[in-house]
């Protein structure tokens, strides 16, 4: 799971931060029991620290991503 987020953008960092709620419970899940090991790697991605990561020069864009399947949120 790959977060592309912007620090200075408000929903940028509610994206990002749902990103990080669904990692936590996940990381819980499976360290209770409840659920298998799963191989997932997360990362976040700066675009303000790292602009040639970027979708588009005047929008936060971020992207999450995993095997088989893309989805996309522009703003």
């Amino acid at each position: 799971m790959i977060s592309f987020y912007k620090p200075s953008d408000a929903k940028s960092q509610e994206i990002d931060a749902l990103l990080e709620g669904a990692k936590q419970y996940l990381d819980k899940k499976i360290a209770d029991g409840e659920w298998n090991q799963r191989n997932i790697g997360w990362f976040r991605i700066d675009i303000e620290e790292t602009p040639e990561m970027a979708f588009k020069e005047d929008k936060t864009d971020q992207m999450i991503s995993g095997h088989g399947w893309r989805k996309m949120i522009g703003f």
